[in-house]
C-alpha cells in the first residue's frame, strides 16, 4: 500500500496492527468464484478492514462495484451482529487485476458520488419540531401537510384543529397521493386507541389501500371521531381514577387522626368502614415516619 496507494491516510496506519481476518462469512457461493482476503489494521482509535479481491478474469468486469459493494455490506453485517451498537468500520476495497486488456471500468462504486460524496454516508437531520407552521402550511403539497400534523401527534385536541385546517388542501390531492396520507393518518392514529378500536381502524386501513377515498371529507371526520372517542373515554376514567383516590386520601386521613387519638384497629374499622388490613398498613407507616 505503501508504494502503491497514493493516500495520505496509508502513513498513519499501525503497520503492527495488521492482522488476517476469517473470511468464512462470505457467501458459499462467492467461496469458489473469488479469490480475496480480509485484513484488519488500526488507524489511531479506528478499525479499518481492506477487502482485497483478486480479480482472476482477462477483461475488465462491469460488474465489479455492483460485487465490491455486496462483499462490504456482508462484513458491516457481520460487523453489526458482534458490535450492533457501534458505527460501521471504514472498508477499503481493493482490486487486483492482471488482465491483458486495460480496466477501464470506473473505480466509484455509487453513480454521482462525486456530487454526494459529503452527504452519501451521512445523514441529515430535519427537526420537524423546529420547521416554521406558516411555510409548511404555504407548500400545501403531501410531505408539507404530514409534517405540519407531525408536530402536533401527541396533542389530540390540536392535532384535529390542525386537521381540519389542512383536510380543504387533501381533497385536492392526486388519488395516489390521497392514499399514502390516509394510510399515515391511520397508522398514528392507531397505536393511541384502544385495543378494541384498532379492528375499525385496520378495516379503514383495507378499504383504502385496496380502494382508496372517495369521500375525503368523510373519512377525516370518521378518523377525527376515532381520536376523539377515545380521549372522551380516557378524561372519563382519569376523572373516575381521581375521584377515587380523593376519597382514599380522605379515609386514610381520618384513620391517621384516629391512630394517634389512641382508637384500636377493630374500633377504626367499626367506625369508618375501611378495611382492617389496610387500618394496619396505615398504622405502621404513621409509627414508622411519626
Amino acid at each position: 500500500m505503501r508504494s502503491n496507494i497514493n493516500r495520505e491516510w496509508v502513513n498513519r496506519i499501525d503497520a503492527e496492527s495488521l492482522e488476517f481476518v476469517d473470511r468464512s462469512f462470505i457467501k458459499d457461493e462467492f467461496v469458489e468464484k473469488e479469490a480475496d482476503v480480509i485484513y484488519r489494521a488500526r488507524l489511531e482509535d479506528t478499525d479499518i478492514y481492506f477487502y482485497v479481491l483478486i480479480e482472476p478474469q482477462s477483461t475488465a468486469d462491469k460488474s465489479m462495484p455492483r460485487r465490491l459493494f455486496e462483499y462490504m455490506s456482508l462484513v458491516w453485517k457481520r460487523h453489526m451482529e458482534e458490535k450492533a451498537d457501534e458505527l460501521f468500520p471504514p472498508i477499503i476495497p481493493i482490486v487486483l487485476y492482471n488482465g491483458r486488456s486495460g480496466w477501464n471500468i470506473p473505480p466509484q462504486i455509487f453513480k454521482g458520488f462525486d456530487i454526494f460524496k459529503d452527504d452519501m454516508f451521512n445523514y441529515i437531520l430535519v427537526d420537524v419540531n423546529r420547521l416554521d407552521d406558516e411555510r409548511l402550511k404555504s407548500r400545501l403539497d403531501l410531505l408539507s401537510i404530514i409534517l405540519y400534523l407531525e408536530k402536533l401527534r401527541r396533542n389530540a385536541e390540536e392535532f384535529i384543529v390542525k386537521l381540519r385546517e389542512v383536510s380543504e388542501y387533501v381533497c385536492k390531492l392526486p388519488q395516489v397521493q390521497l392514499k399514502v396520507f390516509c394510510s399515515w393518518l391511520l397508522r398514528i392514529v392507531k397505536p393511541q386507541v384502544r385495543e378494541e378500536m384498532k379492528s375499525r381502524i385496520d378495516k379503514l386501513l383495507e378499504k383504502v389501500e385496496a380502494e382508496g377515498v372517495e369521500d375525503v371529507g368523510e373519512f377525516i371526520f370518521n378518523v377525527q371521531q376515532l381520536i376523539q372517542e377515545y380521549y372522551k373515554e380516557a378524561e372519563e376514567k382519569g376523572k373516575e381514577k381521581g375521584y377515587e383516590e380523593g376519597i382514599q386520601r380522605k379515609e386514610e386521613e381520618i384513620v391517621r387522626r384516629l391512630i394517634q387519638k389512641g382508637f384500636d384497629d377493630n374500633f377504626i374499622a367499626e367506625a369508618t368502614g375501611v378495611e382492617i388490613e389496610r387500618i394496619k398498613k396505615i398504622r405502621e407507616g404513621y409509627t414508622k415516619y411519626s
